[in-house]
């Protein structure tokens, strides 16, 4: 990951590894309580997360096996987020049921990577 992506997911490693673990009603709080701009930044991090996942092979690699499996079923649901929809399209993906399990598998592969680095 360039630098400057780097800076940002770790700028927003803790709202990440809350949204995963939260319920439904306190992911919607969260997301609530975001001004436009962090809303933004997360999103965008999002983003570039499921871009990696899909489409950089030397990402992939990185990720154990399990998690590789655990991120295929939501590739429809992980595209939206890569590709070029509506930043609201995002938040109503993230802030839904589907979405919060979504961002579970996310930060559960994406945390080994931390933990290495």
């Amino acid at each position: 990951m360039a630098g400057h992506k780097k800076k940002r997911l770790e700028a927003t490693q803790g709202d990440l590894n809350f949204l995963a673990k939260a319920n439904h009603t306190q992911r919607k709080k969260m997301l609530k309580s975001k001004s436009k701009a962090e809303l933004k930044t997360l999103i965008d991090c999002l983003s570039d997360l499921a871009h990696n996942m899909l489409y950089e092979p030397k990402f992939v690699n990185q990720l154990a096996d399990a998690d590789r499996r655990q991120l295929r079923k939501h590739v429809p649901h992980l595209k939206v987020l890569a590709g070029g929809h509506s930043l609201k399209k995002k938040h109503t993906l993230i802030s839904s049921q589907k979405g919060g399990g979504l961002l579970g598998s996310i930060w559960n592969a994406v945390k080994s990577l931390f933990d290495s680095a």
